[in-house]
């Protein structure tokens, strides 16, 4: 998430994925919102906290589905402004025919954050 290149995200993602509370999009637009993040913050740090994990709910409904949480810190800026607080990435992975593994749904759980503030 924080590479500024895009097309080394795609091998991860499904041909759709269910984007970050955006909707079902095709990588073009998963593109395209990267971009947009991107640009709105040129400056990002993100810092996984603690091992992921695995819940099996999901995984004991559909063998080809698995669920993976990570907490992480983040830290945003865009030259006057600046955020940063604590967060959990979920997504959901699909194992396909092949045995690979794609990402088909992705969001954030924000908690503790900081809003923006002015730098000065």
């Amino acid at each position: 998430m924080s590479s500024d290149d895009i097309s080394s995200q795609d091998r991860f993602f499904e041909h759709r994925v269910s984007y970050y509370g955006e909707g079902v999009l095709a990588l073009p637009r998963v593109h395209a919102s990267i971009e947009r993040y991107h640009q709105e913050w040129p400056i990002r740090n993100w810092e996984p906290q603690g091992e992921p994990e695995f819940p099996k709910i999901l995984h004991s409904a559909n063998p080809k589905l698995y669920e993976v949480l990570q907490p992480f810190t983040w830290t945003l800026s865009n030259g006057p402004r600046r955020a940063e607080g604590r967060a959990t990435l979920y997504f959901k992975l699909w194992k396909n025919d092949k045995g690979e593994y794609h990402i088909v749904h992705v969001h954030v759980e924000q908690r503790n954050t900081i809003p923006s503030q002015s730098n000065g």
